[in-house]
């Protein structure tokens, strides 16, 4: 009976181990995958992108071109450029996957110009594993990222001082 007790316990640490649901919901940080980026190509014959070592994240029918920023960091306004396609206005929007969120605040042009271009200032609001969406006409386009948290020297710039912006 005395090695029968041991075996018991045993057996039931194992199946309550095994019943306990495994955390690997969309909370879990180590499960953000980005979305693969492209280097070496560019979205159009554009001289001043020829032969430049952008990075871009692009869309499977690669119609929609938006300019690889390595590091976003939440609370920033970034500078991106995207590439839309022809005579359309790309709605550009974004949630937090891993974690509840304020969306993301994105300031854009509101008229349709003839270039393909578009520039824009994102701002994610806090840091984790983002989906940013664009959609133009019938095209559309999802990318996942990582943003950084903010970082504390921000809040201590010198005064007079200005934070970089990309693009």
């Amino acid at each position: 009976m005395r090695k029968t007790v041991p075996l018991i316990w045993l057996i039931m640490a194992a199946l309550v181990g095994c019943s306990r649901e495994q955390n690997h919901d969309a909370g879990d940080p180590h499960d953000c995958v980005p979305t693969p980026v492209v280097r070496g190509e560019s979205p159009v014959d554009d001289p001043a992108l020829l032969g430049s070592n952008k990075t871009w994240y692009v869309n499977a029918d690669r119609s929609i071109w938006w300019v690889y920023i390595t590091d976003f960091t939440a609370g920033e306004r970034t500078k991106v450029g995207w590439y839309r396609p022809a005579n359309t206005l790309l709605t550009i929007t974004g949630r937090r996957l891993d974690a509840p969120a304020p969306p993301l605040k994105v300031e854009t042009e509101t008229f349709l110009a003839e270039r393909r271009f578009q520039p824009c200032v994102v701002t994610f609001p806090t840091e984790g594993c983002w989906e940013v969406v664009a959609k133009g006409g019938a095209s559309e386009a999802r990318f996942v990222l990582k943003v950084r948290p903010a970082q504390a020297s921000a809040t201590s710039m010198p005064a007079g001082t200005q934070r970089r912006e990309k693009l």
